[in-house]
């Protein structure tokens, strides 16, 4: 569960992806997702095998088709999103397209606030 558009966003298992708006339930995929971020006004979504997506309250958009490592593997920071590809490294996404940042495999990512 993420906070998202100002919402939520909740992966309930084999029931799908919704979003909850204080008010009402809307699914927004019946795909499973293995982790999620709020990446700004879009949601940024591992679906595993099927890729890296990020929505933006009406359009998915695929932006990999690399799976991101499990727990941990993306996060939202000054310059997009970081995500550990795993053996194929480090990436930034900055919304348009991708970088890398490290041919090393990450044990994990955290954003830290260092100012």
């Amino acid at each position: 569960m993420v906070e998202w558009a100002n919402g939520l966003a909740v992966d309930f298992g084999a029931e799908g992806l919704w979003s909850y708006d204080g008010v009402g339930w809307s699914i927004i995929s019946i795909w499973n997702p293995d982790g999620m971020i709020s990446l700004g006004n879009e949601l940024a979504v591992d679906f595993g095998a099927n890729g890296l997506f990020v929505y933006d309250g009406g359009t998915w958009t695929g932006i990999a088709c690399w799976n991101p490592e499990a727990d941990g593997g993306m996060v939202e920071w000054a310059n997009g999103m970081a995500v550990d590809f795993g053996t194929a490294g480090l990436w930034n996404y900055d919304g348009a397209g991708w970088s890398p940042i490290s041919i090393w495999d990450p044990e994990g990512v955290i954003d830290v606030d260092l100012y």
